[in-house]
């Protein structure tokens, strides 16, 4: 049976809430980093029943968030 391709699953916001605590407390700086981030980022989604993430998708969504612009807002709005 061929790999399946194309999306993984959607992020939910308390997926992103965990993953954004644990680089916080584990600030990760390489594949090291990375891999123990995913190590507690699955012991503590699982008993939540959120998705099983790899160092790679936990790291991608991560540098996504840092790297999406904020927003500028309405500058006449007081």
């Amino acid at each position: 049976m061929a790999k399946k391709s194309g999306r993984g699953k959607s992020w939910y916001p308390g997926s992103v809430d965990l993953l954004l605590d644990i680089t916080v407390d584990v600030l990760p700086l390489g594949k090291n980093g990375w891999e123990k981030v995913e190590r507690r980022f699955n012991r503590l989604a699982e008993p939540k029943l959120l998705p099983i993430r790899d160092a790679d998708a936990l790291k991608r969504k991560f540098l996504l968030l840092k790297n999406h612009a904020k927003p500028t807002g309405d500058p006449d709005c007081p």
